[in-house]
């Protein structure tokens, strides 16, 4: 069984609700767990926690900046521009969707797979009827 993280504050709020000290517990944690184990800062930390009165196990959300340039509208967009014009630049597929060129990289390699090629912007995995369209021409 895989211990997580929600886990292993369990058993250190146990020990915290037994009235073991920190020091106890780690030791406790260690022998019974061995390598995955939580650190000495960790259980020290969540003990702190407890005393403060968090019950919570869970993680809390984290602030920081949403990623608001890679949006399925913004792939979507990006594919009708591409599909529409192979040669488009990033240049001016950044000004039409107002993102950076890392929003726009990430969002033509990763995303929609394509790859620029001889000015042109073509799938990495061609289908068999694409690739036989090409011999043809």
């Amino acid at each position: 069984m895989d211990l997580n993280r929600e886990h292993l504050r369990a058993m250190i709020f146990y020990d915290f609700k037994c009235g073991l000290t920190e020091q106890l517990s780690l030791e406790r944690l260690q022998s019974a767990l061995e390598d995955s184990a939580p650190s000495r800062a960790t259980v020290f930390r969540w003990f702190k926690e407890f005393k403060r009165g968090k019950t919570n196990f869970e993680d809390e959300l984290r602030g920081g900046r949403p990623e608001t340039a890679v949006t399925a509208e913004n792939v979507w967009t990006s594919e009708m521009l591409v599909r529409e014009d192979p040669r488009i630049t990033y240049t001016n597929i950044e000004k039409i969707l107002g993102i950076s060129s890392g929003s726009v990289n990430t969002i033509l390699h990763q995303h929609l797979g394509v790859r620029k090629l001889c000015c042109r912007w073509i799938p990495r995995l061609l289908s068999g009827a694409e690739k036989q369209a090409r011999v043809d021409w």
